[in-house]
Protein backbone atom coordinates (compact mmCIF):
# COMPACT_ATOMS: atom_id res chain seq x y z
CA UNK A 1 0.00 0.00 0.00
CA UNK A 2 1.31 3.47 -0.87
CA UNK A 3 0.82 5.98 1.93
CA UNK A 4 -0.22 9.57 1.37
CA UNK A 5 3.41 10.60 1.88
CA UNK A 6 4.47 8.42 -1.04
CA UNK A 7 6.20 5.83 1.15
CA UNK A 8 5.25 2.15 0.84
CA UNK A 9 3.76 -0.13 3.48
CA UNK A 10 4.25 -3.85 2.78
CA UNK A 11 2.64 -6.77 4.60
CA UNK A 12 4.80 -9.91 4.79
CA UNK A 13 3.36 -13.31 5.71
CA UNK A 14 5.25 -15.47 8.20
CA UNK A 15 6.37 -19.05 7.71
CA UNK A 16 4.00 -20.47 10.35
CA UNK A 17 6.77 -21.20 12.84
CA UNK A 18 9.75 -18.92 13.37
CA UNK A 19 9.05 -15.91 11.15
CA UNK A 20 6.18 -13.71 12.30
CA UNK A 21 3.93 -11.80 9.87
CA UNK A 22 5.03 -8.18 9.83
CA UNK A 23 4.61 -4.80 8.21
CA UNK A 24 7.60 -3.19 6.54
CA UNK A 25 7.87 0.48 5.55
CA UNK A 26 10.12 2.36 3.18
CA UNK A 27 12.06 5.51 3.84
CA UNK A 28 13.05 7.44 0.74
CA UNK A 29 10.79 5.70 -1.78
CA UNK A 30 9.60 9.00 -3.37
CA UNK A 31 13.22 9.99 -4.02
CA UNK A 32 14.08 6.69 -5.67
CA UNK A 33 16.48 5.41 -2.99
CA UNK A 34 14.30 3.50 -0.53
CA UNK A 35 15.41 1.56 2.52
CA UNK A 36 13.13 -0.88 4.33
CA UNK A 37 12.46 -1.31 8.05
CA UNK A 38 10.10 -3.58 9.98
CA UNK A 39 7.62 -1.36 11.81
CA UNK A 40 4.95 -3.75 13.17
CA UNK A 41 4.86 -7.46 13.99
CA UNK A 42 1.61 -9.45 14.22
CA UNK A 43 0.61 -11.14 17.46
CA UNK A 44 0.57 -14.66 15.99
CA UNK A 45 2.13 -16.55 13.10
CA UNK A 46 -1.35 -17.53 11.83
CA UNK A 47 -2.18 -13.92 11.02
CA UNK A 48 -1.66 -12.36 7.60
CA UNK A 49 -1.96 -8.94 5.94
CA UNK A 50 -4.00 -10.15 2.99
CA UNK A 51 -7.22 -8.09 3.08
CA UNK A 52 -6.88 -4.93 1.03
CA UNK A 53 -9.82 -3.31 2.82
CA UNK A 54 -7.97 -3.61 6.17
CA UNK A 55 -5.54 -0.81 5.26
CA UNK A 56 -6.53 2.86 5.39
CA UNK A 57 -4.62 6.12 5.52
CA UNK A 58 -5.43 9.81 5.76
CA UNK A 59 -2.47 12.15 5.94
CA UNK A 60 -0.12 10.96 8.67
CA UNK A 61 -2.73 8.62 10.20
CA UNK A 62 -2.80 4.96 9.14
CA UNK A 63 -4.87 2.03 10.42
CA UNK A 64 -4.31 -1.66 9.63
CA UNK A 65 -5.72 -4.99 10.76
CA UNK A 66 -4.28 -8.45 10.10
CA UNK A 67 -6.58 -11.35 9.26
CA UNK A 68 -6.83 -14.89 10.62
CA UNK A 69 -9.07 -17.62 9.28
CA UNK A 70 -7.19 -20.47 10.91
CA UNK A 71 -8.69 -23.04 13.27
CA UNK A 72 -7.10 -24.78 16.28
CA UNK A 73 -4.44 -25.65 17.15
CA UNK A 74 -2.83 -22.80 15.17
CA UNK A 75 -5.12 -19.93 16.12
CA UNK A 76 -4.21 -16.31 16.73
CA UNK A 77 -3.61 -15.19 20.29
CA UNK A 78 -4.93 -11.74 19.43
CA UNK A 79 -6.69 -10.10 16.52
CA UNK A 80 -6.30 -6.36 16.71
CA UNK A 81 -6.55 -3.07 14.85
CA UNK A 82 -3.42 -0.92 14.91
CA UNK A 83 -3.04 2.81 14.36
CA UNK A 84 -0.11 5.03 13.45
CA UNK A 85 -0.11 8.82 13.67
CA UNK A 86 3.37 9.30 12.20
CA UNK A 87 2.91 7.87 8.71
CA UNK A 88 3.43 4.24 9.67
CA UNK A 89 6.69 4.61 11.60
CA UNK A 90 5.31 3.65 15.03
CA UNK A 91 2.11 1.81 15.94
CA UNK A 92 -0.34 1.38 18.82
CA UNK A 93 -3.14 -1.14 19.29
CA UNK A 94 -6.56 0.51 19.33
CA UNK A 95 -8.96 -2.46 19.22
CA UNK A 96 -8.72 -6.11 20.31
CA UNK A 97 -11.23 -8.54 18.80
CA UNK A 98 -9.94 -11.37 20.96
CA UNK A 99 -8.49 -14.78 20.03
CA UNK A 100 -9.98 -17.21 17.55
CA UNK A 101 -13.15 -18.84 18.88
CA UNK A 102 -12.24 -22.39 17.87
CA UNK A 103 -14.03 -22.39 14.52
CA UNK A 104 -11.98 -19.93 12.50
CA UNK A 105 -14.96 -17.59 12.53
CA UNK A 106 -13.66 -14.64 14.55
CA UNK A 107 -11.56 -12.14 12.68
CA UNK A 108 -11.34 -8.54 11.53
CA UNK A 109 -12.49 -7.86 7.98
CA UNK A 110 -11.80 -4.18 7.52
CA UNK A 111 -10.63 -0.91 9.05
CA UNK A 112 -11.15 2.53 7.55
CA UNK A 113 -10.39 6.11 8.48
CA UNK A 114 -13.31 8.47 7.96
CA UNK A 115 -11.76 11.93 7.41
CA UNK A 116 -15.16 13.59 7.03
CA UNK A 117 -16.22 12.80 10.60
CA UNK A 118 -12.80 12.24 12.19
CA UNK A 119 -13.81 8.64 12.91
CA UNK A 120 -12.50 5.10 12.48
CA UNK A 121 -14.80 2.29 11.29
CA UNK A 122 -14.10 -1.44 11.61
CA UNK A 123 -15.94 -4.45 10.17
CA UNK A 124 -15.93 -7.77 12.00
CA UNK A 125 -16.75 -11.41 11.20
CA UNK A 126 -17.91 -14.10 11.15
CA UNK A 127 -21.20 -15.41 12.53
CA UNK A 128 -23.35 -14.40 15.50
CA UNK A 129 -21.37 -13.03 18.40
CA UNK A 130 -18.39 -12.11 16.26
CA UNK A 131 -19.74 -10.11 13.32
CA UNK A 132 -20.69 -6.47 13.16
CA UNK A 133 -19.71 -2.85 12.69
CA UNK A 134 -18.02 -0.61 15.24
CA UNK A 135 -16.98 3.03 15.13
CA UNK A 136 -14.72 5.22 17.23
CA UNK A 137 -15.19 8.98 17.38
CA UNK A 138 -12.07 9.64 19.46
CA UNK A 139 -9.30 7.98 17.47
CA UNK A 140 -9.73 4.46 18.81
CA UNK A 141 -10.08 4.82 22.59
CA UNK A 142 -13.83 4.20 22.87
CA UNK A 143 -15.78 2.02 20.43
CA UNK A 144 -19.49 2.27 19.70
CA UNK A 145 -21.35 -0.79 18.39
CA UNK A 146 -23.27 0.03 15.22
CA UNK A 147 -24.58 -3.41 14.21
CA UNK A 148 -24.25 -7.05 15.26
CA UNK A 149 -26.67 -8.54 12.73
CA UNK A 150 -24.68 -8.23 9.50
CA UNK A 151 -21.29 -9.42 8.31
CA UNK A 152 -19.54 -6.44 6.68
CA UNK A 153 -16.28 -6.45 4.73
CA UNK A 154 -15.14 -3.44 2.69
CA UNK A 155 -15.78 0.07 4.09
CA UNK A 156 -15.90 3.38 2.20
CA UNK A 157 -16.46 6.79 3.81
CA UNK A 158 -17.97 9.66 1.80
CA UNK A 159 -19.02 13.19 2.82
CA UNK A 160 -22.71 12.27 3.04
CA UNK A 161 -22.53 8.61 4.11
CA UNK A 162 -20.52 5.50 4.96
CA UNK A 163 -21.07 2.33 2.92
CA UNK A 164 -20.22 -1.33 3.56
CA UNK A 165 -20.07 -4.49 1.46
CA UNK A 166 -20.99 -7.84 3.00
CA UNK A 167 -20.14 -11.52 2.55
CA UNK A 168 -23.20 -13.09 4.16
CA UNK A 169 -26.86 -12.93 3.17
CA UNK A 170 -28.51 -10.50 2.77
CA UNK A 171 -25.56 -9.59 0.56
CA UNK A 172 -24.89 -6.32 -1.14
CA UNK A 173 -24.07 -2.74 -0.19
CA UNK A 174 -25.32 -1.18 3.05
CA UNK A 175 -25.33 2.53 3.84
CA UNK A 176 -25.37 4.83 6.87
CA UNK A 177 -26.50 8.34 5.93
CA UNK A 178 -24.95 11.30 7.78
CA UNK A 179 -23.55 9.12 10.57
CA UNK A 180 -23.05 10.51 14.06
CA UNK A 181 -22.98 9.18 17.60
CA UNK A 182 -26.78 9.42 17.80
CA UNK A 183 -27.54 8.75 14.12
CA UNK A 184 -26.42 5.28 13.04
CA UNK A 185 -29.14 3.67 10.94
CA UNK A 186 -27.83 0.91 8.66
CA UNK A 187 -30.02 0.58 5.57
CA UNK A 188 -29.65 -1.42 2.33
CA UNK A 189 -28.41 0.52 -0.70
CA UNK A 190 -28.23 -2.42 -3.12
CA UNK A 191 -28.91 -6.08 -2.34
CA UNK A 192 -27.92 -9.10 -4.42
CA UNK A 193 -30.60 -11.69 -5.11
CA UNK A 194 -29.85 -14.99 -3.42
CA UNK A 195 -26.74 -15.64 -1.38
CA UNK A 196 -24.10 -14.36 -3.80
CA UNK A 197 -21.31 -15.07 -1.33
CA UNK A 198 -18.60 -15.82 -3.88
CA UNK A 199 -19.06 -12.53 -5.76
CA UNK A 200 -20.00 -10.15 -3.00
CA UNK A 201 -16.56 -8.51 -2.49
CA UNK A 202 -16.11 -7.86 -6.21
CA UNK A 203 -19.67 -6.71 -6.75
CA UNK A 204 -19.68 -4.43 -3.72
CA UNK A 205 -16.49 -2.69 -4.80
CA UNK A 206 -17.73 -2.43 -8.40
CA UNK A 207 -21.04 -0.90 -7.30
CA UNK A 208 -19.31 1.63 -5.08
CA UNK A 209 -16.96 2.64 -7.87
CA UNK A 210 -19.85 2.93 -10.28
CA UNK A 211 -21.88 5.10 -7.91
CA UNK A 212 -19.13 7.43 -6.80
CA UNK A 213 -16.78 7.65 -9.80
CA UNK A 214 -17.21 8.60 -13.44
CA UNK A 215 -14.29 6.75 -15.00
CA UNK A 216 -14.78 3.20 -13.64
CA UNK A 217 -17.98 1.59 -14.99
CA UNK A 218 -19.58 -1.39 -13.27
CA UNK A 219 -18.73 -4.45 -15.39
CA UNK A 220 -21.03 -7.14 -14.06
CA UNK A 221 -18.90 -10.07 -15.25
CA UNK A 222 -15.40 -10.40 -16.75
CA UNK A 223 -16.61 -12.38 -19.77
CA UNK A 224 -15.35 -9.81 -22.27
CA UNK A 225 -12.31 -8.65 -20.33
CA UNK A 226 -9.87 -9.85 -23.00
CA UNK A 227 -11.77 -8.21 -25.89
CA UNK A 228 -10.88 -4.86 -27.40
CA UNK A 229 -12.66 -1.69 -26.30
CA UNK A 230 -15.14 -1.61 -29.23
CA UNK A 231 -16.26 -5.21 -28.66
CA UNK A 232 -16.65 -4.53 -24.95
CA UNK A 233 -18.75 -1.46 -25.70
CA UNK A 234 -21.12 -3.27 -28.07
CA UNK A 235 -21.44 -6.21 -25.69
CA UNK A 236 -22.28 -3.98 -22.75
CA UNK A 237 -24.79 -2.01 -24.82
CA UNK A 238 -26.46 -5.21 -26.03
CA UNK A 239 -26.78 -6.54 -22.48
CA UNK A 240 -28.63 -3.37 -21.46
CA UNK A 241 -30.98 -3.40 -24.47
Amino acid sequence: RQLDSGELLLGVTGNGTTIMPALWRTTGYPTGSPTWAKVLEAASNTLSWTLRWAYSCSGQTVVVAPYDGAVPPGRAAKQAVYKSTDDGVTWAEIYDHGPQDGTGSRHIHGAAIDPYRDAIWISLGDSAGNQGIKVSWDGGTVWQTVSTTMQPTVIYAFPECVVFGTDQAPNGVWRIDNPGATSLVVAPAYLIAGDGTALTHTIAIAILRGIFTRTMPFLRTPKCESKNAMVKGFTMARSEA
